[in-house]
């Protein structure tokens, strides 16, 4: 049995994909062993957690603390912090983050850009 975010992740599996952890690796690209070890409690990476929490539609916060909302929204505190990182983000940083996200949350950059030429048309 595993506790905090390893449960979370794995309730949410249970839910969303009917505990079919094999469709969950196919979603997010991951190895099945990848996956086995965040099943059974092992330390995984960051971004092993934001593809799960992307292909799961799930907010990173409520993955790792279970205290903010479990879908993402308006105001969750990893759209907050990344909003204030990249308002004051130097070229290099901002470029940084960008790759990141492309690499593990493509919606996400989708997103940001479209919010970019929004705000540039304003």
């Amino acid at each position: 049995m595993t506790n905090g975010w390893q449960a979370r992740i794995q309730e949410a599996v249970e839910r969303g994909l009917e505990g079919n952890w094999a469709e969950l690796a196919r979603r997010t690209g991951l190895r099945p062993s990848t996956l086995q070890g965040v099943k059974h409690g092992a330390d995984c990476q960051v971004s092993t957690l934001l593809r799960i929490a992307e292909v799961l539609d799930l907010d990173l916060n409520w993955i790792l603390t279970g205290k903010q909302p479990e879908r993402p929204g308006v105001g969750s505190p990893v759209q907050l912090w990344l909003d204030e990182f990249l308002a004051g983000a130097d070229d290099r940083a901002r470029h940084w983050l960008e790759m990141q996200v492309e690499i593990c949350l493509p919606p996400y950059l989708e997103w940001l850009r479209r919010r970019e030429g929004d705000k540039s048309r304003g």
